[in-house]
């Protein structure tokens, strides 16, 4: 059975997938990278 958090933390990772792929990041770790680096 899976839990609310785990599906949206799963639509959370594919979405993120789906936002690397687009901005042009190698991975969902560089952008992951990029988004905790902001002020």
């Amino acid at each position: 059975l899976l839990l609310k958090k785990d599906l949206d933390a799963m639509v959370e990772e594919s979405y993120l997938e789906v936002a690397a792929d687009k901005l042009g990041y190698k991975s969902v770790i560089e952008l992951k990278k990029k988004l905790n680096t902001k002020p």
